[in-house]
């Protein structure tokens, strides 16, 4: 009679793959992700997002409006025009800071909206949100032509800051790569290769 093996009565346990990770690569090449991708969820992402807007708005707008009233201050001497400074500061920083959140609130709620109907992350959605928020706020404005123009001018400035970023990144990582190299050299593990000069352009290149 042959012996029963206990493993072959016990039917194999199926390996669950694992949980997808909802968490958006944080690596700084990676441009074409929104900015507030990075976070598990993406309400938590925009909330965030928006906090940032928030102060980066309050402190451009305090020095804005604190250089505004030193200018316009009485002129009764520095300290009535530091005060005067300070009180516009305090006067119309959170109102900037509020329209800078407003506004970028709706870019975060357009872009989700965008990407999950397309559905792909790329600069597309930014560049749609771009154009429809400052579209709806030319529309609430001024009517249908200035909302075309508001649109176009904020698609042509999405695409404007994406470029600088992307340039930024791109110039911050060779020069970290570059120092880092450099390190390794002056340690011995490697030896110093020097960056390659850029290439010349000649007559006959730029005479076509």
């Amino acid at each position: 009679m042959d012996q029963l093996n206990p493993s072959d009565s016990i039917p194999a346990k199926e390996e669950t793959p694992p949980a997808p990770d909802r968490r958006r690569s944080m690596d700084v090449g990676n441009t074409d992700l929104p900015m507030y991708a990075t976070f598990p969820h993406p309400v938590y992402g925009a909330i965030d997002f928006v906090g940032w807007i928030f102060l980066h708005g309050f402190a451009g707008g305090s020095a804005f409006h604190f250089v505004r009233g030193l200018c316009r201050g009485s002129p009764g001497g520095g300290g009535r025009r530091l005060a005067a400074g300070v009180r516009a500061a305090l006067a119309n920083a959170p109102g900037v800071a509020g329209k800078f959140a407003a506004t970028f609130a709706v870019f975060s709620a357009i872009e989700g909206a965008v990407t999950l109907a397309r559905p792909r992350d790329d600069s597309l959605n930014s560049v749609a949100a771009g154009a429809a928020t400052w579209g709806l706020h030319g529309l609430r404005r001024r009517g249908a032509p200035a909302a075309a123009v508001s649109a176009l001018l904020g698609a042509s400035g999405v695409v404007a800051i994406m470029g600088i970023d992307r340039a930024v990144m791109d110039w911050h990582c060779r020069v970290k790569d570059r120092l880092r190299q450099k390190r390794m050299a002056d340690a011995g593990l490697l030896p110093w290769i020097p960056p390659p000069p850029p290439p010349k352009l000649d007559d006959e290149f730029l005479l076509d």
